[in-house]
């Protein structure tokens, strides 16, 4: 918002004397009322236990599968479409994100015991991603517009959940991790969040037993 504003300001500042503007709109511009929190932050609600609970009675159809697969992971969904089966080392409970959009998103992430089997039925699939449903993998660009039409708002609307946002998944993993009392440090290294201290950034080092052990508690 800053550089917006500095941008707004020079524009003028060209503008004013050349006379493409009889009037500094810039200074207008206040930005100071939002200070400290993002003007663009979206709500996001939890899925409850008993939509969990509604999504895990009808596991036979590989959306609610995924849905549970990201509820009980906290992975981005785009972390998930992007999942090359390599990476995936299911013998021993975990995956490497090896590409995402922070520095700390780079992380081994936990795959908990009630969705083992999960990850497990996409693998038997043998392709070069993980996620492969109806013969078509979601990598790319294009691939989360077209999981979200075709799957996610299909099976919200099924489940009578209404227009729920595909990252409540992550914000659910989060609020169920938090109510267990895990450890700050061991849930910014599953979500692949920064640290608010140096210590949780630098000098802890978390085993992926421990992460395995935190994302079963919830």
């Amino acid at each position: 918002m800053k550089k917006i504003k500095i941008l707004f300001t020079q524009l003028f500042g060209y503008a004013l004397p050349r006379k493409l503007t009889d009037q500094n709109y810039a200074a207008y511009v206040d930005i100071a009322r939002y200070k400290g929190r993002n003007p663009n932050k979206r709500d996001r609600t939890a899925f409850s236990a008993t939509e969990i609970a509604r999504i895990a009675n009808t596991d036979s159809a590989e959306i609610a599968k995924v849905v549970l697969m990201l509820i009980y992971s906290g992975l981005r969904i785009n972390e998930l479409l992007n999942l090359k089966l390599a990476d995936c080392h299911l013998d021993q409970q975990y995956i490497d994100i090896v590409r995402s959009k922070t520095e700390n998103g780079i992380r081994q992430v936990p795959i908990a015991d009630k969705t083992a089997a999960y990850w497990q039925h996409f693998a038997q699939k043998g392709g070069l991603y993980l996620l492969e449903m109806d013969g078509r993998s979601f990598e790319g660009g294009k691939g989360y517009t077209a999981f979200k039409d075709t799957y996610w708002h299909p099976f919200m609307d099924a489940m009578e959940f209404g227009k729920r946002d595909i990252h409540e998944t992550r914000h659910t993993c989060s609020t169920m991790l938090m109510a267990a009392e895990i450890y700050p440090a061991k849930i910014n290294r599953i979500l692949g969040h920064t640290g608010k201290t140096t210590a949780e950034n630098v000098y802890t080092h978390l085993d992926i037993s421990e992460l395995i052990d935190a994302i079963n508690k919830i």
